[in-house]
C-alpha cells in the first residue's frame, strides 16, 4: 500500500528522511521546511523536493489550524515531523489519516525536550536511545510507536551521538513505512510512564560556563555536551575567565593524571599538550574558539596562567 507523506523537517536528517520514505514506495505530497535548510547527502532537503515538484510550505504554517484543512486537500496519511523545533498546533497533528508521528533523538519519557542528546552526555547516562512517537500537543508526551535503546561508552560528543541517534531515527523512520505499507493499524502505540518523565527547555547546564572546581571527569562531560565540533554547538561554547577575557573551549579530555595546582591552573605536559587543572585532575584542553574560528590551546594558553 502507499500512503500519502507530509514531511516536516531540518537538517540533514529531514533530506535522509526523505529519501527514505520515497525509497519505500510512499508519496510525499507536502514538504515543511525553512529557506535555510541544512544540506543533506549530496542535496538540501528543499532542493529535493523542488526538483521533484513536491509542494513547499513555511514551517510557520504548522501553527495555523488552517493548514491542516490544506493537509487534508492533499489526502495525507501520515505526517512526519523530523527535527522541526516549532510547535505544532492540534489541529495539524490531526489532520492526518493515520497519524502525526515525532522523531525525538532521545529515549522516552526519561529525556523528553530540547537538546536531549547534550543532556545525555552531561548528566553521565549509560544508556540513550532513540524514538519515533505519535505527537501530541505537549512536547514528547505522545504513546511511543518504535524506539531503540543502545548503551553509551562514555567518550561521545554531541556530533558523534547525534550523528548515530540519526542513523537510528531513519532506521525507525523506515520501520514506520513498512508498518503502514503492510496495515497502518498496526502502528504500536504504547504509553508513556510519566512518572519517569525528565523535560528540558532552553535551559543550559551551568549555564554554559566551566567550573574548574569540579572533578575532571565532570568538566569533560560537560565540554563534550557541548561538542558539535566541526560545527557549532546550539548552545554555543562552553565559557570560562583568563586574565579577564571570556574564552571558549571547544574539545577537552579527561587525562587520569592526578594534580595538586589549584583549580584552573594551567600547565603543559612533556609532551606539549596544554593541561588545566580540575579538582582532581588535569584536563587536557585540544581546541578553544577564537572570533569564530577553531584554533589549537597551545596557541593561546601558556603554563602559569590560571582561569578564574
Amino acid at each position: 500500500m502507499k500512503l500519502n507523506f507530509a514531511l516536516i523537517a531540518e537538517e540533514s536528517t529531514g533530506a535522509s528522511a526523505y529519501q527514505t520514505i520515497t525509497a519505500a514506495g510512499h508519496r510525499l505530497v507536502a514538504v515543511v521546511t525553512s529557506r535555510k535548510a541544512a544540506a543533506g547527502f549530496g542535496i538540501s532537503l528543499r532542493k529535493q523536493a523542488e526538483r521533484d515538484s513536491i509542494p513547499i510550505y513555511s514551517p510557520k504554517l504548522v501553527k495555523d489550524a488552517t493548514f491542516a484543512q490544506e493537509l487534508r486537500s492533499l489526502d495525507v496519511d501520515i505526517v512526519l515531523n523530523v527535527y522541526s523545533m516549532g510547535q505544532i498546533c492540534r489541529e495539524v497533528i490531526e489532520s492526518a489519516r493515520w497519524g502525526t508521528f515525532n522523531l525525538h533523538p532521545g529515549p522516552l519519557p526519561e529525556n523528553a525536550g530540547r537538546n536531549p542528546v547534550s543532556w545525555a552526555i552531561f548528566e553521565g547516562h549509560r544508556e540513550h536511545g532513540v524514538t519515533l512517537h505519535h505527537m501530541a500537543v505537549e512536547f514528547d508526551a505522545g504513546a511511543i510507536a518504535f524506539e531503540e535503546r543502545f548503551p553509551l561508552n562514555g567518550d561521545e560528543t554531541a556530533f558523534s551521538l547525534s550523528a548515530l541517534c540519526s542513523k537510528i531515527g531513519i532506521d525507525l523512520i523506515r520501520k514506520l513505512c513498512q508498518v503502514v505499507a503492510a496495515d497502518p493499524h498496526d502502528i504500536p502505540a504504547i504509553q508513556q510512564d510519566f512518572t519517569k518523565r525528565k523535560y528540558h527547555g532552553n535551559d543550559m547546564p551551568m549555564e554554559g560556563r566551566i567550573k574548574w572546581t569540579k572533578p575532571a571527569k565532570q568538566v569533560c562531560a560537560f565540554v563534550r555536551a557541548y561538542d558539535f565540533l566541526p560545527f557549532r554547538s546550539h548552545w554555543g561554547h562552553p565559557r570560562a575567565c583568563l586574565d579577564g577575557q571570556e574564552i571558549q573551549i571547544a574539545r577537552a579530555f579527561d587525562t587520569d593524571q592526578l594534580c595538586d595546582a589549584p583549580p584552573g591552573t594551567v600547565t603543559k605536559s612533556s609532551t606539549g599538550d596544554v593541561l588545566v587543572a580540575c579538582s582532581d585532575r588535569w584536563l587536557k584542553v585540544d581546541y578553544l574558539i577564537s572570533q569564530e574560528s577553531r584554533v589549537d590551546a597551545a596557541e593561546i594558553l601558556q603554563p602559569g596562567q590560571r582561569f578564574q
